[in-house]
């Protein structure tokens, strides 16, 4: 399977990433009304997926000291980044910071591309967006392309 290398700075971020310093940039997006789940899905499907990054994960090759490299993810499963869940009660943003702060304080599976999404529904009346990306695919900057390509405005 065809690899590519990261850059330097990238596999500085991916090698920075341990147990107690996640390189992971996080993301949360608050809506009035509730999303719909399958069509939050169907765009990032149809919008994320053209950035390479979010389809590949990493592999470490090389020898006598492996590297990190890009490699397509075979059998790529939009439904392993993608999650449906509700907030617990009482559906405030005390329930909400809480939740943020167990899922940011849970590293990626680096068996698969380094990013989720959490579209969590029963946030006071609306619902929340919650995305993670490793920091070796995009920084915050870098991140605000990628936004611009999935919300409309």
């Amino acid at each position: 399977m065809t690899t590519h290398p990261m850059t330097p700075a990238d596999a500085a971020w991916y090698h920075m990433d341990g147990p107690a310093n996640l390189a992971v940039v996080t993301g949360l997006l608050l809506t009035r009304q509730p999303l719909d789940f399958a069509r939050v899905r169907k765009i990032y499907l149809e919008r994320l997926l053209d950035f390479d990054r979010f389809r590949q994960r990493v592999v470490e090759v090389g020898l006598p000291l492996p590297t990190p490299h890009w490699q397509d993810m075979p059998h790529f499963d939009i439904d392993q980044h993608v999650h449906h869940i509700a907030l617990a009660a009482p559906h405030n943003q005390a329930a909400l910071r809480a939740l943020v702060s167990d899922i940011t304080s849970t590293p990626l599976s680096r068996e698969l591309p380094l990013w989720q999404v959490y579209v969590v529904d029963d946030v006071e009346g609306g619902s929340a967006l919650i995305m993670r990306c490793h920091h070796c695919i995009a920084d915050g900057t870098a991140m605000m392309t990628v936004a611009q390509r999935l919300f409309d405005a």
